[in-house]
């Protein structure tokens, strides 16, 4: 387990990348937003590295360990979606970087567990994004590849709710609050699709970004612990 002060590191390290994502918002290119972007999940993947590599804590059992895999994942793909995709090297990162979240919302899926009922939830859910996206006229590689992303995450906050995870034990009520912000940072990023660049409304919605992004993070990785 973390120290006091160890979680204050932590909490200090994640609310200065916090700080510096919304200064260079603010002042500077995007490019380099975007860069600053993978800060907070470098920082929460740094964190679990040191508690289970250096402190080593015993590593999480059975379906226990899909959680925590779920969330060091997340940091795999802000490098491919922020870093690597800010670097102006073609469309294939944010391809993968797509690819890894929904690797991430499968796996707190799998978690989660639960009937047939919420895979029969799960499979229609997603039918109809991606039958959406081909009525839109928006069925690209990557977009298609998001929608797995957006429709897993979506049943993942409806059957943490439905299902009273939160009220069950801690780990519950921070992995139902995580994956709730989780759940505001993705479709503020989705909303932004839809708004006009240089907007008010539209610097209203990427603000709501990092707001719900930095403390999803560290509740899911608390979850992960518990």
């Amino acid at each position: 387990m973390l120290t006091g002060s160890e979680r204050a590191v932590w909490y200090c390290l994640e609310g200065s990348a916090f700080a510096a994502i919304e200064i260079t918002q603010l002042l500077c290119p995007e490019r380099i937003y975007d860069k600053l972007a993978f800060l907070p999940a470098l920082i929460n993947f740094i964190i679990l590295i040191y508690i289970y590599a250096v402190k080593r804590q015993p590593m999480p059992a059975g379906r226990d360990r899909l959680l925590l895999c779920g969330v060091a994942l997340t940091a795999m793909a802000d490098l491919f979606l922020c870093f690597i995709y800010s670097c102006g090297v073609g469309q294939w990162p944010m391809t993968v970087g797509f690819a890894i979240f929904s690797v991430c919302e499968i796996l707190f899926g799998l978690w989660l567990g639960g009937r047939a009922r919420w895979l029969i939830i799960r499979l229609a859910t997603l039918a109809a994004m991606e039958t959406a996206l081909v009525l839109f006229n928006m069925a690209t590689v990557p977009n298609c590849i998001a929608m797995v992303n957006l429709s897993q995450l979506a049943v993942n906050t409806a059957q943490a709710w439905a299902t009273g995870l939160k009220n069950k034990n801690r780990a519950g009520r921070l992995f139902t609050a995580g994956i709730t912000l989780f759940f505001g940072c993705d479709y503020s990023i989705l909303l932004l699709n839809f708004l006009p660049y240089g907007t008010t409304g539209y610097y209203a919605v990427m603000e709501l970004v990092m707001v719900f992004y930095v403390p999803c993070l560290v509740l899911l990785a608390h979850s992960a612990r518990e």
